[in-house]
């Protein structure tokens, strides 16, 4: 349900998409209802290796960027080298909002570590 939402609202915002994917938590969270993982302690648990691994193989040729939608994604070690490997921007949804709130604050000192978006 979660994700036909979204790519309803990426349509009803005339965005098309080259691909999009589902990531896979892995065996012990895979039966698991989404509204479960993080009260169960996904969150503590989460590897970033293998969304690493996921987001690369199923990045599409044609896409111009990946977005990585989701607060709950322990993804920021995995921006840069997703950014290098791909040859693309990588954005995920922590990393928009820390953006953002750096701008209204109005913090624009480059911060590494954090993919290509906090180094403008």
């Amino acid at each position: 349900a979660i994700v036909a939402a979204a790519l309803h609202y990426y349509a009803d915002h005339s965005i098309t998409l080259a691909g999009h994917m589902r990531y896979d938590p892995g065996r012990k969270w895979r039966d698991l209802p989404p509204g479960e993982l993080y009260p169960q302690g996904m969150g503590f648990a989460q590897e970033i290796a293998p969304l690493y691994a996921q987001v690369r193989a199923a990045c599409p040729e044609t896409a111009d960027g990946v977005f990585i939608a989701g607060t709950g994604f322990r993804c920021v070690g995995i921006l840069d080298a997703l950014e290098r490997d791909l040859a693309r921007p990588v954005l995920s949804a922590n990393q928009v909002s820390l953006w953002h709130c750096l701008r209204r604050a109005g913090v624009r000192t480059p911060v590494a570590g954090y993919g290509g978006l906090l180094k403008l």
